[in-house]
């Protein structure tokens, strides 16, 4: 994500809210609003870290579920 390298939190957390389904984009768009420390940081940060973990999961189910076709052909 070039707009998160960038700095561009904005058009980070536009491509969250119009990408609701990919949750690496949901990541990263929380983290935008974790840049400076309010009442609201931990939770932000909390809900990239769930984010990130899902976005990993959904990677190594995909892995797993390629392995097993190849192994069952």
């Amino acid at each position: 994500m070039n707009a998160f390298i960038e700095g561009d939190y904005q058009t980070v957390k536009r491509l969250a809210a119009t990408n609701l389904s990919d949750n690496f984009c949901k990541s990263l768009g929380y983290l935008g609003g974790a840049l400076k420390l309010t009442p609201n940081t931990d939770t932000i940060l909390a809900e990239s870290a769930r984010a990130a973990a899902e976005f990993d999961k959904e990677r190594t189910l995909k892995k797993l579920g390629n392995a097993i076709a190849q192994a069952l052909n």
